[in-house]
């Protein structure tokens, strides 16, 4: 599994993917996608961050999915905040559902984001 940062709590980063391909190997262009979702949790807890719990982010929601099958998403600050402040770092997980061909063809694509908690950062 891939994985960003560490990124500081309640910060913004951005977040750069690979293409997405089909199962031959083809990419798979943003224009192309029937849908795009979004699901991002805390790991040890499963708690759900943002409200982004399948989310729409088909060109959507801080993201962007061009003609090459590149993700980008531009993460909010309300994107990376500490779920456990008693812990010095923690991972969250972010998990890209693509579906293509009127939703018969799909892809997950799933990563971690390292979350450092800073000292006396408050929401």
């Amino acid at each position: 599994m891939n994985t960003l940062g560490p990124i500081n709590e309640y910060t913004t980063a951005l977040y750069t993917s690979d293409p997405i391909l089909d199962e031959t190997g083809t990419v798979v262009p943003g224009t192309s996608l029937y849908t795009a979702t979004l699901t991002l949790y805390d790991e040890r807890t499963k708690t759900i961050i943002n409200s982004r719990n399948a989310q729409n982010v088909n060109q959507t929601n801080g993201v962007a999915i061009s003609a090459a099958g590149v993700v980008t998403w531009t993460m909010a600050a309300a994107d990376s905040p500490i779920i456990n402040d008693k812990l010095p770092q923690e991972a969250h997980v972010a998990v890209f559902d693509f579906r293509w061909d009127s939703g018969v063809s799909r892809c997950l694509h799933e990563f971690k984001i390292l979350v450092k908690n800073v000292s006396m950062v408050s929401s």
